[in-house]
């Protein structure tokens, strides 16, 4: 982690702060630029305290062409410290105030950098009357239903204690590797919720025969057979049944595929492919809190220059959300944690590109690097984009209102509009 996240506050400088720009980060869920002091400033703050904390950097501009990079070091004035603490007092409740550094700059600015430690947060932190959470590249609102959610499986306000709403991490459960080898989309539907003390924390053989008897029932099989493959790889052999990946599984975690081939490793991008991956993960240790983890994905490996339409990727995004909602999640519930646990807590969606060899690199070791949805995906139909928008991934939180009414559909499809929009496109025009 860079120093400018949780070195001391005396040693952060101009230096530190030089270097850390020189990164060229784009913005996520735990960094924001902001040129000066705003409510979308305070609403990062928050969010970050409801989330997985994080800094923001306020007196950096965004990049002017390429968007939540940063830009031009402009400053603030040395009074904006100030400011920002009395704007937090006057508009977070509980009140609290993050840890704010100011870095002088040539003059009378200064950058100050915010940081948001969540486990100095004293309680779950509301802005203006809602709750704040952090999505990707942004913040998002909470609805009631998704908060009552997480605090049905086990976290409370009055103790305390933090609600952490995480996305599927990349590094824990990679399906995306950084090599040709790796697929070209995912398209994930993810659940991670808190485990209360005494449930299962170890997948043993009874657990695992019964995990098992439903996921080799599970519907993509089907889907990936009947609908999806003769659009994507019609020259493929037909999806295999549901096996269990064993050099990935154990008695914390459990991942079986079905696919259009016996090894992911046979799928360069000179042969197109399709692959459904069931994860389930348990942490934690007996006596402590602990976390379940159970994700749906269905993988597509492209020829160069193939592409598919965003109506097959719709498609799929609504295949992943409705079986892991209706029928993998309640079956998991039931087994890990009994039917106090078959409220259905919040999903979220994404959609990401697998990885481009990098420019100017020797061929004999090549380097990759995070590509793009439009190398991928047709895109016609949706309008143009401005320039320099990119789609280079998209992740949103589905209602859960919708989710708990039973309209799947309609949840995925709000989801899928919010990243048409950050991507530039106008909803609803398809």
């Amino acid at each position: 982690m860079h120093p400018l996240y949780n070195a001391d506050a005396s040693q952060i400088n101009r230096e530190v702060l030089d270097a850390f720009l020189s990164l060229r980060l784009a913005e996520n869920r735990t960094l924001e630029y902001k040129r000066r002091t705003s409510d979308t400033t305070l609403e990062a703050i928050a969010g970050m305290a409801n989330t997985d904390g994080g800094i923001v950097l306020v007196g950096v501009d965004e990049d002017a062409v390429e968007p939540e990079f940063p830009g031009e070091l402009v400053g603030v004035s040395l009074k904006e410290r100030e400011r920002l603490v009395n704007q937090i007092a006057g508009s977070f409740e509980p009140i609290w105030t993050p840890e704010i550094i100011p870095v002088p700059l040539n003059g009378d600015k200064a950058v100050l950098v915010v940081r948001v430690d969540r486990h100095m947060v004293p309680s779950v932190t509301a802005f203006k009357g809602y709750l704040p959470i952090r999505l990707e590249a942004r913040t998002a609102k909470a609805d009631l239903r998704m908060m009552a959610g997480m605090l049905a499986q086990g976290d409370s306000w009055a103790d305390g204690q933090q609600i952490h709403l995480r996305h599927s991490p990349r590094d824990r459960y990679p399906v995306i590797g950084d090599s040709e080898a790796s697929p070209s989309i995912v398209v994930r539907a993810f659940i991670s919720i808190p485990l209360r003390v005494g449930t299962l924390r170890r997948l043993g053989s009874k657990a695992q025969r019964s995990l098992r008897s439903l996921i080799v029932k599970l519907r993509p099989a089907v889907y990936l057979n009947y609908e999806l493959g003769p659009r994507v790889c019609p020259d493929q052999l037909p999806c295999r049944g549901w096996e269990l990946q064993r050099d990935y599984s154990d008695s914390r975690r459990l991942r079986y595929w079905t696919g259009t081939s016996a090894d992911v490793a046979d799928w360069p991008h000179t042969t197109p492919g399709l692959r459904a991956d069931c994860l389930i993960a348990v942490e934690g240790e007996p006596g402590l809190p602990g976390r379940l983890d159970v994700g749906l994905d269905i993988s597509y490996w492209l020829q160069e220059n193939q592409k598919v339409a965003w109506q097959d990727i719709e498609e799929s995004a609504f295949q992943v959300t409705d079986t892991l909602v209706g029928d993998l999640y309640p079956g998991v519930a039931d087994v890990i944690g009994g039917k106090g646990y078959r409220v259905t807590p919040p999903v979220e969606l994404y959609i990401e590109p697998g990885p481009k060899r990098a420019k100017r690199q020797s061929s004999e070791s090549p380097r990759y690097e995070r590509g793009t949805l439009d190398a991928f995906v047709d895109f016609e139909g949706l309008g143009s984009r401005p320039i320099g928008r990119t789609p280079s991934a998209g992740r949103e939180f589905l209602s859960s209102e919708l989710i708990s009414d039973g309209r799947v559909g309609e949840a995925v499809t709000d989801a899928l509009d919010l990243m048409i929009l950050d991507w530039g496109h106008a909803p609803g025009s398809q």
